[in-house]
């Protein structure tokens, strides 16, 4: 009560001097509110010395601070440095930067380390109906701990995981050749390849780029089974996952020669890209594409030899023609059973002495089978009668050709040919052309050694002297003409001439009105 009537500067002074100075409290006699009124006179009459009060000191304090008045992202930048490209203008040394650390990361709202109960907010408000009041509950040691564990891994730069060499695919840097495992479901003994993932983008009249994630992958068992699946989603992860689940949703069965390779030579074409493939011996491996070389770790196939020409960054072209050349191989025994005759085999490990592959099934005969050859096989296929040569302006004469097409004339007709299998390292040698023969011999005369045409005649036409003729063997070579001159050529006069000729009707017009003009005045 006595406080309350002091002035405003007094007060925390004299309240000081109460507590401190208990014998003076003692000796006052019971306060009224007139005596009070006495105290405040004399207290305004007196000075701070004379009154013996403590010195009070006036601590200035401030409600805005930078913690308060900036975001934590600008407080941040100031422990963290700038960004990266004002980071890259700067100049001197520069120091050594911390990372930004989430404070806020794993917090729950209500939990302290002092371990209070806030009603309604850390517990219930009410306890048996009635209001429950702040109180001092158990510690969560716990919690702090792992508090203390999230806050610390935030402030570590996360690390790209590092893969095995033989995991990475074909290059670290892409996505190429990585594997994605089976199926989530479970497909034991399958396995799926990434072939092919790029950022791709369209341009539509709402979004503006959209832009998207497009993914290839494979699968397979390595037993003669595999399928394809390609997949966009905005999401890397999405349309891998989209891929994956799409290449077991379309798998294909292949027949493999004694599981490891192709039946016989494969060529395929498709769009852009075409593709050569060869089977090789136990041991030889596989020396082709990269993507081709994926497809066929996943299919089965151990010993190959491919090529591929021209497209080679088309991966789904190059997987689907490859596809489609596996589903023209065919046995020994299809081929000996379509076309009726044995499949014989040249090889060296037997000294070239011919090897029956298979034979045709009882009651299949030539006479009953179209005689068609195979699907895509260059060197099993029948080979067709050769074509009579084309020869004219724009063709030459090719010698061994025009005398395959003088021998084939010769045959008597429904001869059927034989169907011939070659060695590719021993291929059948080409007729030499005959020596003798030569296109110049039409325009000399062998009796009397005399020209057909006189040499004025043949100046009259064009052509050159005979001995020319002779020397080029028939060749007449082909002189351009002289180019005009520089000042014909130039710019300017280049640019007259297209002016001339763009308005040349109007000159025309302007000329026929002048000659008009001149006969009216006559």
């Amino acid at each position: 009560m006595v406080s309350k009537f002091l002035p405003t500067i007094l007060r925390s002074g004299f309240l000081s001097c109460l507590r401190i100075e208990s014998a003076v409290f003692s000796s006052f006699a019971p306060v009224t509110k007139r005596s009070c009124f006495d105290v405040t006179r004399s207290v305004h009459s007196l000075s701070c010395n004379q009154l013996n009060f403590p010195r009070v000191l006036n601590l200035p304090s401030r409600n805005s601070t930078i913690f308060t008045s900036l975001t934590s992202d600008v407080i941040w930048e100031g422990v963290t440095g700038p960004k990266g490209s004002t980071k890259k203008r700067a100049r001197g040394k520069r120091r050594v930067t911390r990372p930004k650390i989430d404070l806020n990361r794993g917090q729950r709202i209500g939990c302290n380390r002092e371990g209070y109960l806030w009603p309604g907010l850390n517990a219930p408000l009410y306890e048996q109906s009635f209001l429950r009041k702040v109180q001092k509950g158990d510690v969560n040691q716990e919690y702090l701990n792992k508090l203390e564990e999230l806050r610390n891994k935030s402030a570590v730069k996360r690390k790209r995981v590092k893969l095995p060499p033989l995991l990475r695919g074909w290059t670290g840097a892409s996505m190429g050749g990585q594997s994605l495992g089976p199926l989530e479901s479970g497909s034991p003994g399958f396995d799926s390849r990434v072939l092919e993932l790029k950022a791709v983008s369209t341009m539509t009249a709402t979004v503006g780029r959209y832009r998207r994630f497009s993914a290839l992958v494979v699968a397979g068992n390595g037993h003669g089974v595999c399928g394809v699946g390609k997949a966009r989603s905005v999401t890397m992860r999405a349309a891998l996952k989209r891929a994956k689940n799409r290449a077991f949703l379309n798998l294909i069965s292949f027949n493999l020669k004694e599981n490891r390779t192709l039946w016989h030579l494969g060529h395929v074409r498709e769009w852009h890209t075409t593709i050569y493939a060869t089977p090789k011996p136990e041991g030889y491996g596989l020396v082709c594409h990269r993507a081709i070389k994926t497809l066929c770790e996943l299919i089965g196939i151990k010993d190959m030899h491919a090529k591929v020409e021209g497209n080679t960054k088309n991966y789904l072209s190059i997987v689907r023609g490859f596809l489609r050349l596996l589903n023209e191989q065919e046995t020994y025994e299809d081929v000996s059973n379509r076309l009726g005759m044995h499949v014989v085999e040249f090889s060296r490990d037997y000294n070239m002495v011919p090897k029956v592959l298979a034979s045709p099934r009882a009651g299949v005969t030539q006479d009953c089978v179209n005689y068609t050859g195979l699907k895509s096989d260059p060197l099993l296929k029948v080979r067709a009668p050769p074509k009579a040569p084309r020869v004219g302006n724009k063709y030459s004469i090719d010698l061994p050709s025009l005398h395959a097409f003088w021998e084939h004339q010769e045959k008597v007709h429904g001869e059927r040919p034989v169907l011939q299998i070659t060695n590719p390292r021993y291929p059948v040698p080409k007729p030499k052309p005959d020596p003798e023969f030569d296109p110049v011999d039409d325009l000399i005369d062998d009796e009397e050694n005399e020209v057909e045409e006189e040499v004025k005649r043949l100046l009259e036409r064009g052509e050159r002297d005979l001995d020319t003729i002779i020397t080029l063997k028939g060749l007449i070579p082909n002189i351009k003409k002289n180019p005009l001159p520089a000042y014909l050529s130039s710019p300017g006069v280049l640019k007259r001439a297209s002016e001339r000729y763009r308005y040349r009707n109007q000159e025309a017009s302007r000329r026929e009105r002048l000659v008009y003009a001149a006969l009216d005045e006559e």
